[in-house]
């Protein structure tokens, strides 16, 4: 794995844990940062012995989003660790389960919506600042929110970069479930459960999933798609027997 103290990567067993832990800086990401986690899940996807992506910011912060020092001198808009980072999240073919406590601004929020799974605690928050800041949203969050949450709430949250609560997340379908006590136990026993899943069931249907959303694959393909991975997994399932 590329080395940076700030970005804590684990493995035990089939589920890898990578952590945000910059806490005198709430977190917030800087270049070195973001190759060391582009550098983990790529790893991560390629690596058979990893099921399952854990990604959190520790206690009381997810991140703050990026380190204002990231574009201070950048040649590019979007410095090349940080494309390669949102690209290793946004093809990772496993199954990513994000844990949010504290706030999640900027790119923070935009990541989560490529996540699989977000659980957060109360005092969790997204923000969209990228208007305030005379910027605009990247990756996907333009298309990806609009379609979550509507046009006028997601025109709310860009232009006028307010917070939107957990719990409001949560009903928005941004949040898969808020945790008022124990959100570390809880995920890790979520984490649990998924681990004693077939890994290719998990791995494909999430792959379906994401075809599913292409505007150009039709009903009828998706129906084909599962009928094929479904008597791949069956096959898989009576060999075992």
């Amino acid at each position: 794995m590329e080395h940076c103290e700030h970005i804590q990567v684990s493995q035990s067993g089939h589920l890898l844990r990578v952590e945000i832990h910059r806490p005198e800086k709430r977190n917030a990401i800087s270049l070195a940062m973001y190759c060391a986690m582009a550098k983990a899940f790529q790893e991560a996807d390629a690596s058979e012995s990893v099921h399952i992506v854990h990604l959190t910011g520790g206690a009381g912060q997810f991140t703050a989003g990026n380190d204002l020092a990231v574009f201070e001198g950048a040649r590019d808009a979007l410095p090349s660790e940080i494309l390669s980072f949102m690209q290793a999240l946004m093809n990772c073919s496993k199954l990513v389960v994000a844990e949010v406590d504290g706030p999640a601004v900027g790119i923070g929020a935009t990541l989560l919506m490529h996540c699989d799974l977000v659980y957060a605690s109360p005092s969790a928050f997204l923000n969209f600042p990228f208007v305030k800041l005379g910027l605009c949203p990247e990756f996907g969050a333009t298309r990806l929110l609009v379609q979550r949450i509507g046009w006028v709430k997601a025109m709310e949250l860009f232009q006028l970069g307010a917070r939107l609560p957990a719990e409001e997340a949560q009903a928005m379908g941004l949040i898969t479930r808020v945790v008022s006590v124990d959100l570390g136990g809880h995920v890790q026993a979520v984490l649990e459960q998924l681990n004693q899943f077939s890994p290719a069931a998990v791995r494909q249907t999430k792959d379906l999933m994401r075809q599913a959303q292409e505007p150009s694959v039709s009903l009828q393909r998706i129906i084909d798609l599962e009928l094929g991975v479904f008597k791949g997994l069956l096959d898989q399932r009576l060999a075992q027997k």
